[in-house]
């Protein structure tokens, strides 16, 4: 087993004693204070809540399986005593023990049936590939909640994607980070910010995972709403065009990345859906695209990637607008394609 809990090991000496202590608290539904010290100031007492509230934020992302815990609520003290500032921070639940209990056991169900339909398969790509469906097939996003001035919390978490089956990118990113860690994978939560106040719909949350030695990126949230026009949902329910990027294909359609973030450089290419698949084209050219277009002539459409934007430019130029694509698939009739906004992957569409 590679699990590891990177944002733990990052932590000071302080900190992860502050996290341990929370791990406890919430375990055993305790509502008993986290001290945090004694300060000079008030605002170095506030400076260290808002720290531990970090704390927490991370934790909930690292500890996929506390989703009884409020993460974006905490009671706080920072109390003048004989001169100095006394800071605390407390848990907030969500639920009692009881319906923790019967949550659990829901939740425990659910996660051990991904697992293992996950574990049946033989190869590793295969295992992330199904947790990956599993988790995309059974889950739709939910634009409302970001409109509510207070979103209830489980729709927010793992337990919200995996049993709710309504969530929104924090409840994706906690649900598959969950599963790898239970396939024993090195993964973790990368954000495009990582201030904890902003509001909800200018933060964006994905994964990363270790497999064989290389790190990539996965953006489940992407992959299930980028085809939610009603114009594709006859035929994709969601994509995989994030499935194990590296961070410059990444970067081609999420500027928001953060270049200083404390994630591990994902830079991995054997594992991305495409290359692994045999769906992608370094250089294109005719000969080179169509065994690949056969070959997934009887699906309800077909997947090409390209090394590069200016090769998907000249597959659409031939294969589209000139109508090469007729000699390839003689049989389909009203045959269309979407190309996506990293220009590396055409999506073609027939009836």
């Amino acid at each position: 087993s590679e699990t590891t809990y990177p944002l733990y090991e990052r932590l000071s000496n302080e900190e992860k004693e502050i996290y341990l202590q929370m791990c406890a608290r919430i375990e055993n539904h305790s509502e008993d204070d986290i001290k945090l010290g004694a300060f000079k100031t008030k605002e170095e007492g506030e400076a260290a809540i808002r720290r531990a509230h970090e704390i927490l934020v991370e934790l909930a992302y690292e500890q996929p399986h506390y989703f009884w815990v409020n993460i974006n609520t905490c009671l706080t003290n920072n109390v003048k005593f004989l001169g100095e500032y006394y800071a605390s921070i407390q848990m907030v639940y969500i639920m009692d023990e009881d319906e923790r209990a019967e949550k659990q056991v829901v939740f425990d169900k659910r996660v051990n049936e991904i697992l293992d339909g996950a574990n049946s398969q033989e190869q590793l790509f295969d295992k992330v590939l199904y947790i990956y469906d599993e988790i995309m097939a059974d889950t739709v996003y939910d634009h409302e909640v970001l409109e509510l001035e207070k979103p209830p919390t489980l729709k927010l978490n793992a337990y919200g994607c995996l049993v709710g089956g309504s969530t929104v990118c924090s409840g994706y990113s906690m649900a598959f980070n969950l599963l790898m860690q239970k396939l024993g994978l090195e993964s973790g939560v990368e954000f495009n910010n990582y201030d904890i106040y902003l509001e909800y719909e200018d933060r964006h949350v994905w994964n990363y995972c270790k497999l064989d030695g290389d790190y990539y990126y996965f953006d489940l949230t992407w992959d299930d709403t980028l085809f939610e026009d009603e114009m594709y949902d006859p035929y994709i329910e969601y994509s995989h065009l994030y499935f194990a990027v590296n961070k410059d294909e990444l970067l081609k359609s999420n500027d928001t990345t953060p270049n200083d973030a404390p994630t591990p450089y994902c830079s991995g290419t054997k594992y991305n859906y495409y290359i692994y698949k045999n769906q992608n084209v370094s250089k294109y050219s005719f000969d080179a695209v169509k065994p690949i277009i056969l070959e997934q002539s009887d699906n309800k459409y077909i997947e090409l990637r390209f090394d590069d934007a200016e090769q998907t430019l000249k597959a659409e130029d031939e294969l589209m607008l000139k109508g090469y694509i007729y000699l390839i698939l003689k049989n389909k009739k009203d045959i269309r394609y979407v190309i996506s906004d990293s220009g590396l992957h055409m999506y073609i569409f027939f009836d």
